[in-house]
């Protein structure tokens, strides 16, 4: 039995949101998106070396350090969402619940 944590904020998207829609549509089309995330990330890696091979190197410091700082902040804010609901499964139904038993 699913229980509902009382969240102090839930957002319209996690109000709203429709799982059954969601899954049936990933069921059907992870293969298409697997080889399409793959082929773009292997064009992006391969052509990016290939593009920069003869050209001088960036100087990407600020921006790289912008993004580790806002990676960070997207984990806590991560983390801090879904904590209470990790601490909750696991104290009240058990490490198997936990892990292998969806809550939605």
């Amino acid at each position: 039995m699913a229980s509902i944590l009382n969240y102090s904020y839930i957002f319209n998207f996690e109000q709203d949101f429709e799982h059954t829609e969601i899954k049936t549509w990933m069921e059907e089309h992870w293969r298409a998106v697997c080889m399409y995330a793959s082929g773009l990330y292997m064009l992006v890696i391969f052509g990016g070396q290939a593009y920069m091979a003869n050209r001088p190197k960036l100087e990407l410091r600020g921006m790289l350090t912008f993004w580790n700082i806002a990676l960070a902040l997207f984990s806590i804010m991560g983390t801090a969402r879904t904590l209470p609901e990790f601490i909750h499964t696991y104290s009240t139904q058990g490490f198997y619940h936990t892990l292998c038993v969806p809550s939605f």
